[in-house]
């Protein structure tokens, strides 16, 4: 494995910050100064990372969009949820529990929608299935297998 050099490791670690903070304040909200104060560095500390507020907010827009691509927590719980599940509970009955909550994201669909349609919609911000991105297999010892 390669050492990743400080600059990189603290530049990561600001923009982890400036990520945090632009969901809270908006993106015109994110600037050297506010940035600088949240982290306690200063101003030009952090132009020796970003040469300017476009450039800090480009770089923050970047790191939201790497940090979306990770599979959420949720998913992964669900994962390791329905691995044990098999384990305890054998094939048949943990196909039937997980056939449940399916049944019970139906149910919550058909409440939340006005039209009782029992499917999530793109206007709720779920992206449409028929042009979603094919499923990633699992690799062992890495967080997604195209990374």
């Amino acid at each position: 494995m390669v050492p990743v050099p400080k600059g990189a490791r603290t530049r990561e670690s600001i923009l982890r910050v400036a990520v945090n903070l632009a969901s809270v304040e908006g993106l015109q909200g994110l600037t050297i100064g506010r940035l600088a104060d949240e982290l306690k560095m200063s101003k030009s500390g952090l132009f020796a990372h970003f040469g300017s507020k476009e450039d800090l907010q480009l770089a923050t827009v970047e790191m939201a969009r790497r940090i979306a691509e990770l599979p959420t927590m949720t998913s992964l719980l669900i994962k390791e949820a329905v691995n044990q599940s098999v384990d305890n509970m054998g094939f048949y009955n943990a196909l039937n529990a997980c056939f449940t909550l399916h049944e019970l994201n139906h149910s919550h669909w058909a409440w939340v929608n006005e039209d009782r349609f029992p499917v999530a919609k793109e206007d709720s911000g779920i992206p449409n299935w028929k042009e979603a991105p094919p499923i990633v297999g699992a690799v062992k010892d890495k967080v997604r297998a195209d990374s």
